[in-house]
């Protein structure tokens, strides 16, 4: 009548023959031993990925019997240097005091068992989306040091980081846990995705400042009608001065 809480999957570890016996000790007490492999369920919050951390309990008790009848006690054995390479920290420890019953309607049950905690290793995280996406923030922010009147090395510079970090952002969507809401590492992809296209709005009020319209001149001169083309002047000191200004607002409120 044993139950463990949380089973999804239950397989007895057999080589030749089923890996289990039975022990009688000195002190009067029978072991039964039984190899096997167990999967169960753990909620995980994954809402501050790649940041997250999550606790999973291990219970086990009677399925039959209440507390009153069924106690249960628990140990483990953990071996670090025969765990391999994960993508987290893995902490085994004692079973809180608080899991050591499980209330259900038909009564409370005595429980024992042992507690995960894992934490994800974050240096691969820095190191392939975090950095890279500051970089290209960075390198957003050096194109306000560009003459505006360059407008093919500007512009190619800005879209070019503009749709490299839209790449980033789909491939980490894409290997990304299903979170409830934006998760921490989407949530930075998009501040530094609005960065870039800050700097893009930017560039384009200041291609506003320089367009130049051109109107046609006419007069009347007795009853023909001469056209004379406009000549377009260049910006005036006003305007100019207009358009240092917003470049250097930028380069300082950016960082």
């Amino acid at each position: 009548e044993l139950e463990i809480y949380g089973l999804e999957t239950f397989g007895r570890q057999r080589v030749l023959k089923e890996m289990s016996g039975v022990r009688l000790r000195k002190n009067k007490t029978i072991n039964y031993e039984l190899g096997v492999r167990i999967t169960i369920s753990c909620r995980m919050n994954f809402d501050d990925y790649p940041l997250d951390d999550h606790t999973c309990q291990f219970q086990v008790g009677s399925y039959y019997d209440t507390q009153e009848t069924v106690t249960c006690s628990a140990f483990f054995i953990y071996d670090t240097e025969r765990q391999r390479s994960l993508q987290h920290f893995i902490q085994i420890e004692n079973l809180p005091d608080k899991f050591d019953t499980v209330i259900i309607p038909s009564g409370t049950y005595a429980a024992c068992g042992f507690q995960v905690r894992v934490q994800r290793k974050q240096m691969q995280f820095v190191v392939q989306v975090y950095l890279p996406s500051f970089m290209f923030v960075i390198v957003s922010w050096v194109s306000f040091l560009v003459k505006p009147e360059v407008v093919p090395g500007r512009m190619a510079m800005l879209v070019t980081l503009f749709l490299v970090l839209i790449n980033i952002f789909n491939s980490v969507r894409e290997n990304a846990p299903i979170s409830s809401r934006l998760n921490a590492v989407d949530l930075y992809l998009v501040v530094c995705i609005f960065f870039v296209f800050a700097a893009l709005l930017e560039y384009a009020a200041i291609l506003l400042l320089l367009k130049k319209r051109r109107k046609p001149l006419t007069e009347i001169q007795g009853k023909e009608m001469m056209s004379k083309p406009h000549v377009p002047v260049g910006l005036t000191a006003r305007k100019q001065a207009l358009i240092d200004n917003i470049d250097a607002w930028a380069m300082w409120i950016s960082p």
